[in-house]
């Protein structure tokens, strides 16, 4: 689950950017090597993007070693 905490968001820029990587992830829904998003919600506090679990380390991690 990716979590944007909303305190953060300060402009329409970010909030823009955070439309468009929802809008993003559902069109590449259906491809084969893609990260699946399961869901997307919000509370008082935070934006979350829940994704379908892969195993293994994140791709973050992979780069850095």
């Amino acid at each position: 689950m990716k979590k944007i905490q909303k305190s953060l968001i300060d402009d329409s820029k970010m909030i823009q950017h955070i439309l468009n990587e929802k809008q993003v992830l559902q069109l590449v829904r259906k491809q084969d090597f893609c990260v699946q998003l399961r869901h997307t919600f919000q509370d008082n506090e935070f934006v979350c993007f829940v994704f379908e679990l892969i195993e293994g380390p994140s791709l973050t991690q992979v780069l850095i070693n």
